[in-house]
């Protein structure tokens, strides 16, 4: 048995699709009244590639980022980047998240 403490003000579900057209589209559900999500795609040493962040409406908050000849995922080079994510409340940073990524068909 697990036990878990999470924030009140949280993500509850994302779903990352990243092609090989290099574009990220990420859907995002909230819980707690977060008012923006900030997302910051990342190379394996730490260089932010990409940037952006958006309003949450209603628990819900969507975004895209273009990422110029990605890297592509493949069984045989597995190449990943890291997507980071931080849900905001006034001034406040509520939860950080990472999420490794793959671009592929």
């Amino acid at each position: 048995m697990k036990l878990l403490c999470l924030p009140t003000c949280r993500l509850e579900d994302i779903h990352i699709r990243a092609g090989m057209d290099g574009i990220l589209r990420l859907d995002a559900k909230t819980v707690g009244g977060a008012e923006e999500l900030s997302a910051a795609l990342c190379e394996r040493d730490g260089t932010v590639l990409c940037r952006q962040s958006v309003p949450i409406r209603e628990g819900q908050a969507q975004l895209q980022m273009r990422l110029e000849q990605p890297q592509l995922w493949s069984a045989e080079r597995p190449y990943l980047y890291e997507l980071s994510l931080q849900l905001i409340k006034g001034k406040r940073v509520t939860e950080n998240c990472r999420q490794m990524v793959g671009f592929r068909t």
